[in-house]
């Protein structure tokens, strides 16, 4: 058996460049994640209450996907979910967003 494949090599600084490089490459190959979150979180602020079904449809993604941002922007100052019989709407408040803010 051939352990040098096996071996671990020293990992090397990165320079500035190539992280904002790396940072840069997350939102534009795989749609991004951050890029994503930013649209939804700017669909919300602009007023569009939705529930997870609806952000599928309008971001071409699976309803588990949209669960699970929606759970995740839940937890941001201002995102406020709202039960209506089994479905959870997602809505934007600005007053809740200063207030969470601590102003």
């Amino acid at each position: 058996m051939d352990l040098r494949r096996f071996t671990v090599k020293a990992a090397r600084k990165v320079t500035r460049e190539e992280a904002i490089a790396r940072f840069k490459a997350m939102g534009e190959g795989d749609n991004g994640t951050i890029m994503k979150t930013c649209e939804i979180l700017g669909a919300l602020m602009r007023g569009w209450t939705c529930d997870r079904r609806e952000l599928a449809r309008a971001f071409s993604m699976t309803v588990a996907t949209a669960d699970r941002y929606l759970r995740a922007l839940a937890h941001l100052p201002g995102v406020v979910e709202v039960r209506s019989g089994r479905r959870r709407l997602v809505s934007f408040s600005y007053g809740l967003a200063l207030r969470g803010a601590g102003r």
